[in-house]
């Protein structure tokens, strides 16, 4: 039994992969804004639809220590000002609904309050840790009726606010904690929309000294509770790179990738098919990734077509499809030859065709043969005269569009014969001696005795003796 689960595991992985896309939403990355803080420096905005300056500018907060996934921005406590992100996007948030959420550890509780983002513009739009929040955070001004998350810090906590035009419903890790009316409100401003900070004009109210801040996320809609709960511990941009495909045969290849899953346990596949829209898809192996370092995955494919263009990719799940580069590649050639075989020696005529459209054409015509038309480099046609009788090896090679020939030659095989010689004894009784030890070639027949007392004897070419 244990070697039936081995055997059948991967396909299980599959079964499940494919369900969680059923009935769970696709986890695609947020509309608005995605922040991960996973290098230093300004930071890129991984959202679908990016709003603000991209790269976002990034003060004098810092990268680093172990954020939710990854690194983290690391507080000053207001050191220096305009420290934290400044996104430069004059906020714009629907009345028909929005999410917001974030990672947190290591907050004190108690003093001044300490702002996680916010836009002053925007009727005081803020979220803020300690003062009137004790051990909690607060979401305030923008019109909204405060809510209040109390006992969350220091940490690590992920927080969902989730504005539904009628109620924000905020959830701690991943489970609603509680709701709170609101009007149905757009909430707008000059800007700029700050995180780590809700303004640009002091140096108190930061994120505070050694505080971690990561993954921050907007939506400009509104998640459900199964969207929450599927995606609040997973990372949503997943490094997965697909790379190119190799060992590269006339019906197979090996597909290659790299995933860093930053921690989180990740289901990886390979999709390929003849297009981009694939239509195939494969666990790679390893199947399931749970490191924070690039991790090599692969998988052996066979049963492909030969010459044919192929397209794959990488996938991550489980909670929806994290999708990597396309990469393109063709299978090796696998030239045929059409042609007669056998056939009678001085024959003219004898045309072996194989696949167009390919380049570098590649004819061996043995001294047996000699090429009356085509068999050059641009030809996928030859026209041979058979000078000599026995088999002989005809063999090709072209390249594909890919500039890749074939491993190695196609060989066909052509026999010539020589015509039989008949010996007419007497017009009653017919006596044939032949060449060889007078017996006809294998495959001859005599097809016919003609009214005008003609012999024929037939095999695709025919020798005639009259009487």
């Amino acid at each position: 039994m244990r070697y039936l689960f081995k055997a059948i595991r991967p396909l299980i992985l599959l079964l499940i992969f494919f369900i969680g896309i059923q009935n769970i939403v696709s986890q695609t990355v947020p509309e608005l804004m995605y922040y991960t803080f996973d290098s230093p420096g300004n930071q890129k905005n991984y959202a679908s639809a990016p709003v603000g300056d991209n790269p976002a500018t990034l003060g004098t907060l810092t990268i680093g220590n172990t954020g939710q996934f990854g690194t983290a921005l690391i507080g000053d406590g207001g050191a220096v000002q305009n420290g934290a992100i400044n996104t430069a996007w004059a906020t714009n948030l629907p009345s028909t609904g929005w999410t917001i959420s974030f990672w947190i550890n290591n907050y004190p509780v108690g003093g001044i309050p300490e702002y996680l983002f916010g836009d002053e513009n925007a009727a005081d739009f803020r979220c803020f840790s300690n003062g009137m929040a004790g051990d909690g955070i607060v979401l305030r001004g923008g019109g909204l009726t405060d809510v209040l998350l109390p006992g969350i810090l220091p940490g690590p906590t992920v927080v969902h606010f989730v504005y539904t035009g009628t109620e924000i419903k905020a959830y701690v890790n991943g489970v609603l904690s509680t709701t709170v009316a609101q009007p149905t409100i757009n909430i707008t401003g000059i800007g700029p929309f700050m995180v780590g900070e809700h303004t640009t004009s002091g140096m108190t109210g930061v994120i505070p000294n050694g505080s971690l801040f990561d993954e921050f996320r907007m939506y400009n809609r509104v998640l459900s509770g199964a969207e929450v709960a599927s995606s609040w511990n997973i990372p949503l941009m997943l490094d997965i790179t697909t790379n190119s495909a190799t060992a590269i045969t006339k019906i197979g290849a090996t597909f290659n990738g790299t995933i860093n899953p930053k921690g989180a346990a990740m289901a990886v596949f390979f999709e390929y098919g003849t297009t981009s829209a694939y239509g195939t898809t494969v666990a790679a192996v390893p199947d399931t990734v749970d490191a924070s370092v690039d991790t090599p995955v692969s998988a052996v494919i066979a049963g492909l077509t030969p010459n044919t263009i192929y397209h794959y990719r990488g996938l991550g799940g489980p909670a929806g499809v994290i999708e990597g580069n396309d990469i393109v590649f063709e299978t090796l050639p696998d030239p045929t030859i059409v042609g007669p075989t056998p056939i009678c020696i001085e024959e003219e005529n004898n045309v072996y065709t194989t696949e167009a459209g390919k380049t570098n054409y590649s004819w061996n015509v043995p001294p047996a043969g000699t090429i009356k038309a085509g068999g050059g480099v641009n030809d996928n046609t030859v026209t041979i005269t058979w000078n000599t009788p026995g088999t002989h090896n005809l063999t090709l090679n072209y390249d594909n569009s890919s500039s890749v020939p074939a491993a190695s030659p196609t060989i066909y095989q052509v026999t010539v014969y020589t015509p039989p010689v008949a010996t007419i004894v007497s017009k009653t009784l017919l006596t044939e001696s032949f060449e060889n030890a007078g017996t006809l070639p294998a495959g001859w027949v005599i097809e016919s005795i003609a009214t005008n007392n003609t012999l024929t004897f037939v095999s695709g070419f025919k020798s005639s003796i009259g009487l």
